[in-house]
């Protein structure tokens, strides 16, 4: 379980970086975070993964993504076993 959440904090540490781990420990209210500006932001968005915002996703150290790869494989891995048994 502790080899869970450590994996789990490790991930959102990668996708979100610093802001993302710090926004976990507070329970603040943002007015930016309103459901009316839901479709604001989406579009926001939307026009960004159209100009390849996304690409960046992908540059990350390469020990997090052994670690990722390990992470999907023992995923796959878990499925196959189970389809065969």
């Amino acid at each position: 379980m502790v080899g869970a959440i450590a994996l789990h904090l490790l991930i959102n540490a990668k996708a979100g970086r610093f802001p993302l781990l710090l926004s976990m420990l507070t329970w603040q209210f943002h007015d930016q975070d309103n459901y009316k500006f839901w479709t604001n932001h989406l579009s926001q968005w939307w026009s960004g993964f159209q100009k390849g915002f996304w690409s960046t996703w992908f540059q990350s150290s390469p020990i997090l993504m052994v670690l990722e790869m390990t992470i999907l494989l023992s995923i796959i891995a878990a499925w196959i076993i189970l389809l065969l048994k």
